[in-house]
């Protein structure tokens, strides 16, 4: 089976800026934890980058799960630890195509 890879790409809200500096690290402790535990199942960060340009999002993270399941545990955590009430986003969820061959 082919790993599964998450595109998650994500705009802060106003809420996220009219918090105290110790509340938004608290949120960002939290969301780490569940990236981390993600890695600890399975899971395999790609990065979060910056994005510029014709975008409506400011940051993109990847990620590569072996199961769709587990990716969609991993956004489920996230939301639980509040981030939904932090950030706007969008997520897509693929496979590669097994007749493309892989980049070099």
């Amino acid at each position: 089976m082919n790993e599964v890879v998450w595109l998650h790409h994500s705009l802060p809200r106003t809420a996220w800026f009219d918090l105290e500096p110790a509340a938004r690290e608290r949120y960002e402790q939290a969301f780490q934890e569940q990236r981390d535990a993600s890695e600890r199942l399975g899971g395999r960060g790609g990065g979060r980058f910056h994005v510029r340009g014709q975008s409506d999002y400011s940051q993109v993270e990847i990620w590569f799960f072996p199961t769709a399941e587990q990716a969609f545990d991993h956004w489920s955590r996230l939301v639980t630890a509040g981030y939904t009430t932090c950030f706007e986003f969008s997520n897509q969820v693929g496979q590669a195509d097994p007749a493309d061959a892989p980049f070099t």
